[in-house]
């Protein structure tokens, strides 16, 4: 900060500039990290540009961890995983976090019309989508929509052995 320009002296540090098989190869075990990132004053991306054209700046991906949460933000053109996500415990599209995913094979006592579905966890309100399946072929309506789950109406009674599986998304 006491630099006239106030930036950095020097743009890069390292620079690997030739065609390898391994840009770096860590291959040792680590006391505590094989790479280590810390934020001391701002939240510090990793980027990648991709999709260069003549002309035109690259397009540019980047993962930031939240100095006060932790959480990981990636910007850029999505994720694909070549494999599952797992231990996932909620879907959501907005600020609120899902506390709660997924019910499966909840038992439903028999000639029940109705359910009431308990999630293992309290949302942090009402305000969540849920979406039905049961085992038998009925009609169903969701309601009374909380922070401790939400209740399904049926119009044919549940037969024997019925199950009921949902799902919410925040």
């Amino acid at each position: 900060m006491k630099r006239q320009e106030q930036k950095p002296a020097w743009d890069n540090v390292i620079v690997l500039n030739a065609a390898t098989g391994v840009g770096l190869n860590c291959k040792a075990d680590f006391a505590d990290a094989a790479i280590l990132f810390q934020q001391p004053h701002a939240e510090q991306p990793i980027k990648w540009h991709y999709a260069r054209a003549e002309g035109l700046p690259p397009r540019q991906a980047s993962l930031t961890v939240s100095k006060k949460s932790g959480r990981l933000h990636f910007a850029g053109a999505g994720v694909s995983t070549g494999g599952p996500v797992t231990d996932v415990t909620g879907l959501s599209a907005d600020k609120k976090p899902s506390r709660n995913l997924r019910g499966k094979n909840v038992t439903v006592a028999p000639l029940a019309k109705s359910i009431r579905s308990r999630f293992p966890r309290a949302e942090s309100d009402g305000d969540y989508a849920v979406f039905v399946e049961q085992s038998w072929l009925t009609n169903r309506a969701v309601s009374k929509k909380g922070p401790d789950g939400f209740t399904v109406t049926l119009s044919a009674p549940a037969p024997k052995e019925a199950m009921l599986d949902w799902m919410i998304v925040r």
